[in-house]
């Protein structure tokens, strides 16, 4: 696969991250304020692998190839149950060296971002 593209803080349909990993590696972290939260990895058109809700202990949920997020899945057990901060950090700390994509403080501290979004999500 080509590049890899890193997306944050916006949660978008994984048909639409699919489509736009057609030549690229795609992953996406997403996080909210009830602990829902979700990494997604997408290359070659479609969603290899992601994981949902893995912040809040006992909870998460998984599917694709296994091998993907096997060294996130790792980080995961090595924090305690109530690390929220900890297990989000972790996403991004995988995600960084999955990818080799820094990613930098000062994107998380942008209000109303804009977004780009490639064709048509509701379709």
């Amino acid at each position: 696969m080509g590049a890899a593209g890193v997306l944050l803080g916006y949660a978008v349909p994984d048909d639409v991250l699919a489509r736009v990993s057609e030549d690229v590696q795609s992953w996406m972290v997403t996080w909210h304020f009830n602990g829902g939260a979700t990494v997604l990895y997408a290359a070659g058109g479609r969603v290899r692998a992601w994981m949902r809700d893995f912040v809040l202990s006992g909870q998460r949920r998984e599917g694709g190839d296994p091998d993907v997020l096997a060294g996130f899945r790792a980080l995961l057990d090595t924090l305690g149950p109530e690390d929220h901060d900890g297990r989000r950090a972790a996403a991004l700390a995988f995600v960084e060296q999955a990818t080799g994509v820094g990613i930098e403080r000062d994107c998380m501290d942008v209000k109303d971002a804009p977004v780009v979004i490639l064709g048509d999500p509701v379709a």
